[in-house]
């Protein structure tokens, strides 16, 4: 079995002058953890990833449990934290995308993936064929052929 047999193929792409803010968007309603970023000739610039999101998120002196008393609810602290952001707006995602995204081809067999994907610690992987995205493989499917849940419970855990 081969990534081209489970990646999926349609994949919603960003663009590195798009906002982050229209990045984010675009990757929650993708469903995905994380989403290509590509240049109009479909070539991988980078990615950008749920983790990208938090670090962002990270770095903006968010207030902690105990600061900014005078937020009483947890409305006020939503409200300040959307301020926060929209004050630091302006980012692009050539500013917070991966920059040199690990990929695979459609040809890799799907157990070296597998191990690819743990060794490097990633969720997903763009799918490259001369140059050029073609799909997308995330961990999901790796499991779902991989690991049958009928069988997990024959596999001796020990």
């Amino acid at each position: 079995m081969r990534v081209r047999d489970i990646m999926i193929k349609d994949v919603p792409t960003l663009g590195p002058e798009m906002s982050f803010g229209e990045a984010v968007r675009h990757l929650l309603d993708s469903d995905l953890p994380g989403l290509p970023v590509t240049d109009n000739k479909g070539r991988v610039l980078g990615i950008v990833t749920e983790a990208d999101a938090l670090t962002f998120l990270e770095f903006m002196d968010l207030p902690g449990p105990d600061e900014y008393p005078e937020l009483h609810t947890e409305a006020e602290k939503l409200d300040f934290i959307h301020q926060k952001i929209r004050a630091r707006g302006g980012k692009l995602v050539l500013h917070v995308m991966n920059q040199t995204p690990i990929v695979c081809t459609p040809d890799m067999k799907v157990y070296e993936l597998a191990e690819l994907m743990i060794e490097k610690g990633v969720r997903m992987l763009p799918v490259v064929e001369d140059g050029k995205l073609v799909g997308l493989v995330n961990r999901r499917a790796v499991i779902q052929l991989l690991l049958k849940p009928g069988e997990i419970d024959d596999y001796d855990m020990r």
